[in-house]
């Protein structure tokens, strides 16, 4: 049941763009992209679904998805703002940060700041970018952690990194990103990885933030369960940024290869330094210097790890089958699937969810629990949608 905004306002802003790029290429205003730009009008969810497992060979085709919705609403009424959704944590990727970069800009570009006008930059806006007809309103946006609910999430579902922008979404951050993704080379590689780099270490230094706090409002009983927390969230927030920057190589020519190679390296640095911050703290408030070994539950997790079943349509209708345990938010529970790959186990897998909810807030994801998560692989081995192998694991410490 479509209707003149959801989504008759996408589909006529898709094709805009579309318009806009092919005739500023054709007047020599904007190069030919070196890659393609794919545009897609399709039957929400279902279609990607069933192309992908018709053709799954594609996904190696695909650097990444920019989904657009609706456009039609106007800010100011209901003091809307426009939410732009990242990747999930699974499917961490330079995309984020060139998304959040464009819209950054944007967003300070078209709203108006007292000391940017006493810069003598023109009132009210330093940069502003107004439709022909438009409003001539501020744009208000922000970037938030991942929300499905639209064509997107079946792009991170099966393996490529894919955002949104749902609703009054801005034509120029669908453009733009898709442009700079068609034509991002070896002489961008520099730049990309700069902001890469500077990002990442803010967002670790969130979640040190998120997690020296939890220790210390932990009551005693407590205490050691929070410092779990606290280095699981570091541990994992260092796998997701080298996970992203790993996902710029492909753009990285040969003799900025050694530099990728260190601002990996220092993230693990990063890593160390804030691991020793948490262990002096938890040991101020009374921590043991040791934690305790797994439980028999978590040994026996460590052990148990589930792959796909194949082929990738299958895997995509039996996981459709599997009813996620109540207590276990949706979209973790989607996390979950999407960390399979037959090498992590089912604990990793609990880690990595538990974090990502952590990172977001328990209030934006709930609260991830082992036995949920424990409970949605028993569910998936059960329809098929997994097979789940045992392998011997040695004994190791809980956190």
């Amino acid at each position: 049941k479509t209707s003149a905004n959801d989504n008759r306002s996408g589909c006529a802003n898709l094709l805009e763009i579309a318009r806009a790029l092919n005739a500023m290429i054709a007047d020599g205003r904007l190069p030919r992209p070196k890659r393609d730009i794919r545009f897609w009008w399709t039957n929400e969810i279902e279609a990607e679904y069933r192309y992908f497992a018709d053709h799954p060979e594609e996904r190696n085709r695909i650097l990444a998805d920019i989904n657009q919705d609706m456009v039609g609403a106007r800010q100011s009424i209901g003091g809307r703002v426009q939410q732009i959704s990242r990747t999930p944590y699974s499917r961490w990727s330079f995309l984020n940060d060139v998304v959040e970069s464009i819209v950054r800009s944007l967003v300070q570009g078209n709203n108006a700041y007292l000391p940017s006008w006493q810069n003598q930059n023109p009132a009210p806006y330093s940069r502003p970018i107004f439709a022909r007809l438009g409003s001539r309103e501020p744009y208000r946006a922000e970037v938030v952690h991942y929300f499905d609910s639209t064509d997107h999430l079946v792009f991170n579902d099966v393996g490529i990194p894919g955002v949104t922008l749902t609703n009054w979404l801005d034509a120029v951050t669908v453009a733009g990103t898709a442009l700079y993704l068609a034509n991002l080379s070896d002489a961008d590689a520099p730049t990309l990885l700069a902001v890469m780099a500077g990002e990442a270490r803010e967002r670790i230094s969130h979640d040190l933030a998120t997690g020296l706090p939890r220790i210390a409002e932990a009551p005693p009983a407590k205490h050691a369960a929070a410092y779990r927390d606290a280095v699981n969230l570091l541990a994992c927030a260092h796998d997701r940024e080298v996970a992203g920057l790993e996902s710029a190589r492909k753009f990285v020519p040969p003799d900025l290869t050694k530099v990728l190679d260190s601002l990996i390296a220092d993230l693990k640095l990063t890593e160390v330094n804030h691991r020793r911050r948490i262990a002096e703290s938890y040991q101020a408030l009374g921590g043991e210097k040791t934690l305790p070994k797994l439980t028999a539950q978590e040994q026996a997790l460590a052990s148990r790890v589930p792959s796909c079943a194949e082929p990738l349509g299958d895997y995509l209708r039996r996981k459709e089958k599997v009813e996620a345990p109540k207590t276990l938010h949706p979209l973790m529970a989607a996390e979950a699937f999407n960390y399979v790959d037959g090498k992590r186990s089912i604990l990793d897998i609990y880690r990595a969810v538990r974090a990502e909810s952590l990172s977001a807030g328990e209030w934006y994801y709930g609260t991830v629990r082992l036995e949920d998560i424990e409970q949605l692989f028993n569910l998936a081995e059960t329809e098929k949608a997994v097979t789940i192998a045992t392998k011997p694991t040695e004994p190791q410490a809980a956190a």
